[in-house]
């Protein structure tokens, strides 16, 4: 079976940034989505209709490197400092390790038709310092998130101390983990 050959034209890539962040004042989950394209619309995500701010809230996303495997990547997004809904972002809500997905829009470049849809990240927002623009500059704000792969670097606090150890079936792996490193051993050579 043969397809026919489709002409394909110029595409034009925009970046999809999706937050779910913590409303300061009542602890509700609150979503906001920013992307690079000049005006408001609504996307069409997972099955459900995401409404997305345009017109400068996202300014840029560094390049994405897709890896395999289960290093803890990281990705830098640049905010406009002074876009409303990136101030309400930062300062009503607790953004500090709020999820965070980054969508590749394609749309057909003659046309202006979605395309096509991927997300091309998931993982947590890790830093975002406000930086105040200097006089007659811009305000930015560098964002770096970090892939959920970082969940896989997190210890169970559990495991830290011997008497929690204890309660696992008797576990005493840990019994002398307060005295280690401050008792000289002798292996091999005779005590002096």
């Amino acid at each position: 079976m043969t397809f026919p050959a489709v002409a394909r034209g110029p595409v034009v890539a925009e970046a999809l940034i999706w937050f779910e962040a913590k409303r300061r004042t009542t602890n509700a989950v609150e979503t906001l989505g920013l992307w690079t394209g000049a005006r408001h619309q609504s996307f069409n995500i997972d099955g459900q209709a995401r409404q997305y701010m345009g017109g400068g809230g996202a300014l840029s996303v560094a390049p994405l490197i897709a890896q395999k495997g289960l290093n803890v990547q990281s990705q830098t997004v640049t905010l406009s400092g002074i876009a409303a809904e990136v101030e309400i972002l930062l300062r009503g809500y607790d953004a500090r390790q709020a999820p965070v997905q980054i969508h590749l829009a394609r749309f057909d470049a003659g046309t202006n038709n979605l395309i096509g849809l991927d997300r091309v990240f998931r993982g947590w927002l890790d830093k975002a310092p406000l930086v105040n623009g200097k006089k007659g500059g811009t305000a930015t704000v560098t964002c770096n998130l970090v892939s959920t792969a970082r969940v896989l670097t997190r210890t169970r606090p559990t495991k830290r101390s011997d008497a929690t150890q204890k309660l696992q079936a008797g576990d005493r792996f840990l019994r002398f983990n307060t005295v280690s490193g401050a008792v000289k051993t002798y292996v091999g050579m005779k005590k002096q």
